[in-house]
């Protein structure tokens, strides 16, 4: 079903692919060894949460309904951070705790008044409409993913055929991402409105003038497994990573962390803030981005990901994977067990739910 030398680029050997599965393997088990001690350290421990987070339904409603629409209208309408670029690190922590509030609010009130409720979802629909419309589709569908999940922890039921249906939808659309970018980005871009992109997308996914997502270009891959790749990107890294370190490149012994200095004061407060092009580099490091030659430009704009797990063993080995999955479980639970206050109406939960879970995205 998959031609694994296609999606990887590169034909690797049983060894290599055996190595990465045991990094793989060992940062796994790892992550669990951290989570389950903290666990069991912490099993009397019962979070009760900040007094001053106790909020009537009024209140959410207020708070939620206000910061959501005004970012909305700050960045999607006004679009402020073209102006005032340091603002940008705002929009996805206000995006995230405004919905939060106001699915929350829903969620209480189902049987209220029908007309405002309709409004609160309206709310919450608009970001992810406009993200979809600026060919970013991973952020619009975690959302749909984190309110999904939210639901099902204050039903306290599960429903797994909704979870497949985001996935589906998902992948349907994630396959028209690049005839749909195409048609939107580069000298387009700023040329198109609202209603412009709209119909681009609608005609990318339905139109039966799009020749672009017929069947038999999907089965023949014209798309060149670019959706796999994206999909195993993580995998592949680590295939590349265990290949190539410490044999041919060594290891980076914590430089890819320095920037992390930097990362706690946000770029309102420090204008000349270092920008983090790690990605870049971690490209360029392993040879898989254009360089300089007769012929090329080095690409200066594309990341190479490198996923947490990976970038512990580029930096340290196969001990800096097992410590560092170690601390990245402990964490986890950490924030699990101090910020899971079951008080109906304290926004802890709020804020845990839709700003900590997606630091591990």
């Amino acid at each position: 079903f998959f031609d694994k030398n296609k999606i990887l680029l590169n034909k690797y050997s049983v060894s290599e692919y055996s190595d990465s599965v045991l990094i793989l393997f060992l940062g796994y088990i790892s992550f669990l060894i951290g989570y389950f001690i903290t666990n069991l350290s912490f099993k009397k421990f019962q979070s009760k949460g900040f007094e001053y987070l106790n909020c009537t339904e009024n209140e959410i409603l207020i708070l939620g309904s206000t910061l959501l629409f005004s970012t909305i209208i700050i960045f999607y309408f006004i679009e402020m951070q073209r102006y005032l670029n340091f603002i940008s690190q705002i929009k996805y922590p206000s995006l995230l705790f405004g919905i939060g509030l106001c699915f929350h609010y829903i969620l209480m009130k189902k049987n209220g008044n029908k007309m405002l409720l309709g409004f609160l979802f309206l709310l919450i629909l608009l970001p992810i409409a406009f993200e979809l419309l600026t060919g970013s589709f991973n952020f619009p569908f975690m959302i749909i993913f984190l309110i999904y999940i939210y639901y099902l922890v204050i039903s306290r039921k599960i429903n797994l055929i909704p979870f497949f249906v985001i996935g589906l939808v998902f992948i349907f659309i994630h396959i028209g991402k690049y005839d749909y970018r195409t048609q939107t980005w580069l000298d387009k871009k700023n040329d198109l409105n609202f209603f412009d992109k709209s119909k681009i997308f609608m005609n990318t996914y339905i139109s039966k003038k799009s020749d672009d997502l017929k069947l038999k270009n999907i089965i023949n891959r014209s798309d060149n497994y670019r959706l796999e790749r994206r999909i195993f990107h993580s995998y592949w890294s680590l295939v590349v990573v265990t290949k190539e370190t410490p044999s041919q490149i060594p290891h980076w012994n914590g430089y890819s962390y320095k920037i992390l200095l930097t990362k706690i004061i946000p770029r309102i407060f420090w204008a000349e803030k270092p920008s983090d092009t790690l990605g870049n580099e971690f490209g360029h490091r392993y040879n898989k981005l254009t360089k300089n030659s007769d012929h090329t430009m080095r690409d200066n704009h594309t990341s190479w990901n490198m996923p947490v797990l990976n970038e512990f063993y580029v930096n340290f080995g196969s001990l800096g994977v097992i410590f560092g999955m170690i601390l990245i479980g402990t964490l986890c639970c950490l924030f699990q067990r101090f910020f899971s206050n079951i008080k109906k109406n304290n926004i802890e939960n709020i804020i845990a739910f839709y700003m900590f879970i997606p630091l591990f995205f």
